[in-house]
């Protein structure tokens, strides 16, 4: 079948193709059934009847449909068979060809069947485009002149011009390298670009094994999938600030890469852009920086000193996989996530956790065989499997059951009592922190603990209740499973997010929620006893009232819930008269028909009189006597 798209001057717009060029654009005919048909037709007549010259714009055709001197609108060619020297000549830019693609007819240069013979070219001043497959398969070509005025150079274009060891493209005027144009050309040892390129796409310099040197310009700003894969005589890179991103596997195996410079401005380093380049000992990235992906740098293994900007939300999985050489590492506040085995099998020797740190992966620190501090400053959200499993941290550890700051990490197989009562300030449950202990019968968790893992509890075959308070926001994947002696199971909170599977709680267990909970949701899509919760208060402190303050009594649910009544102050109580509260023996009155002595006794010697004969005296503190 026709493909129109792998022809850039063939343009399919609303049921029409058109045939356009650098100057203008002829509707060809509106159906394209018909289009084809006529032009497989033409193609067949024009066969038929051999030219002296000519051409067809837009199109190139090694069958005699165009002229042998046509490799452009407006440019020729020529080949000196007895230098091997090809000259392209005129202005514009060249066709494109599609050698191997699949389509019922291929395209392919005019000098294509004397690629062979070709030992130099030179596209002269006015060139504005090479093609694709231009030069594909040349592969005794030692020298190629491009002059200033070349503006892209298209996909595979210089693809396994295996003799070709030096380029150089002077002025100021090529912006684009397409993809794969240089592919396999591995005599090329050196590459000179002017301050004027923007792009170099993907595989621009796939394998190209002598390539030792190549100057990225300023001016760039694209830098695409395995651009230099396989690229491994590569000592020395540096990366220009205006480069966002470097594409996956950019660097793939560039094992003598040494030297590397990453300009402020860059934002992420891609999937394995840097993996196996095993000679490379420091790097150091940007405060731009925000997200280094999966296996970017994994197999370095002579990497020695890494520091994560504050910037990086993200360190992939496998990121710094297998760099057996790594020993300091910092984390930067600001680091939110480190992916699954980020950091495995790495020569750490000490490690801080940074504030910022939300998320830890499966097996991120694992066959760290030299890490022996770990410090803990993050308020983690997710704790995965085996993070430090074969550090010497926890290899050394203490006791059975093991705590990194307020996250439970796990306990060890050797546990064999029967209760296990969570320490209080524990946030987490580390992802199976607790599984397989099969002797297990009843776990105390605090009022603190905020997530459960995933598989936090799995098989615990022998654990027969479990209460979840109203601070747990998530219960992880299978988290329970396998608790098959399970009878009930309190979910204090009533929005506790539980992983919607059958197997996060098992079947045996009785389910006890408030009504319209997550939890009785739970319950009613996978067909599991559900018991409402109701409230039972019981006095858990109490603050007396005194004279002067007001007390309060507390009472609690077992689910948490409290409720706080208050109980006025008593006030002074003063019934022998004497000016001090009975209750306190706070000084209330200082009259002096509270004082002692002879005054005293005066004073309340007419008190007596007055209530013989009936004289109300009220005293300056506002005390009435008789």
């Amino acid at each position: 079948m026709f493909c129109y798209k792998n022809f850039p001057f063939v343009e399919k717009r609303s049921g029409a193709l058109l045939v356009t060029d650098s100057s203008e654009r002829v509707i060809v005919m509106k159906n394209t059934k018909r289009f084809i048909g006529c032009f497989l037709v033409l193609v067949l007549l024009i066969s038929a009847f051999p030219f002296a010259g000519g051409s067809m714009d837009g199109f190139s055709f090694t069958a005699g449909a165009i002229s042998s001197a046509d490799c452009g609108k407006n440019l020729t060619w020529k080949l000196d068979s007895s230098t091997g020297t090809l000259t392209i000549s005129g202005t514009g830019s060249m066709y494109y060809w599609s050698i191997g693609q699949s389509l019922v007819y291929q395209s392919t240069p005019p000098w294509y069947d004397n690629r062979g013979s070709i030992k130099k070219i030179v596209i002269g001043d006015g060139v504005t485009g090479i093609g694709s497959y231009a030069f594909y398969g040349c592969s005794k070509v030692e020298s190629v002149e491009i002059p200033g005025s070349v503006i892209k150079i298209a996909n595979k274009a210089f693809a396994y011009c295996n003799a070709l060891t030096s380029l150089a493209v002077p002025g100021d005027g090529l912006e684009e390298i397409g993809e794969y144009a240089f592919e396999n050309c591995n005599g090329l040892v050196s590459v000179s670009l002017p301050e004027s390129v923007r792009t170099i796409s993907d595989g621009a310099f796939f394998s190209c094994a002598a390539l030792e040197s190549i100057n990225l310009p300023q001016s760039l700003e694209t830098l695409g999938k395995k651009a230099f894969y396989d690229c491994g005589a590569l000592k020395s890179i540096a990366v220009p600030g205006k480069v966002k991103s470097i594409g996956d596997k950019t660097f793939y195996h560039c094992y003598k890469l040494s030297s590397l410079t990453l300009a402020e401005g860059l934002e992420e380093i891609g999937d394995e852009a840097f993996r196996k380049c095993g000679s490379l000992e420091t790097v150091s990235f940007p405060e731009t920086l925000r997200t280094i992906d999966s296996q970017a740098f994994l197999s370095c293994g002579s990497l020695k000193e890494v520091t994560i900007p504050a910037n990086v939300s993200l360190v992939g999985d496998s990121a710094f996989n297998s760099c057996s050489s790594l020993s300091f590492l910092t984390l930067c506040d600001g680091v939110e996530a480190i992916g699954k085995e980020a950091f495995s099998g790495c020569a750490i020797e000490s490690l801080v956790l940074p504030e910022s740190l939300k998320v830890l992966g499966d097996g991120a620190f694992m066959n760290c065989s030299q890490l022996g501090t770990i410090t803990n400053k993050a308020k983690l959200d997710s704790f995965g499997v085996v993070v430090f499993y074969g550090t010497k941290w926890l290899d050394e550890y203490p006791d059975s059951v093991v705590y990194l700051g307020d996250v439970l990490y796990s306990v060890k197989s050797d546990y064999t009592d029967s209760v296990l009562t969570v320490k209080d300030g524990t946030r987490l449950l580390a992802d199976s922190a607790c599984n397989n202990l099969t002797s297990l019968c009843e776990v105390n968790l605090p009022s603190s603990v905020e997530r459960v893992g995933k598989y936090a509890f799995y098989n615990c075959s022998s654990l027969k209740s479990v209460i979840l308070f109203k601070n747990v926001s998530s219960v992880g994947q299978k988290a329970f499973a396998g608790c098959d002696a399970l009878s009930g199971i309190a979910v204090f909170n009533p929005v506790c997010s539980l992983y919607d599977a059958a197997d996060t709680l098992p079947e045996s267990a009785v389910i006890i929620s408030f009504e319209n909970s997550t939890a009785q949701q739970y319950a009613e899509a996978y067909s599991r006893q559900f018991s409402a919760h109701i409230h039972e208060f019981v006095e858990i402190q109490s603050k007396p009232a005194t004279c002067t303050e007001n007390g309060e009594r507390t009472e609690g649910c077992i689910c948490g819930e409290t409720v706080i009544t208050a109980e006025p102050a008593t006030g002074h109580a003063d019934k022998d008269g004497d000016g001090v509260c009975d209750s306190c023996g706070e000084v209330i009155c200082t009259c002096l028909c509270h004082r002692s002595g002879f005054k005293g006794f005066l004073y309340k010697f007419l008190r007596i009189f007055w209530k013989l004969f009936g004289v109300n005296k009220t005293c300056a503190c506002g005390t009435e006597h008789y």
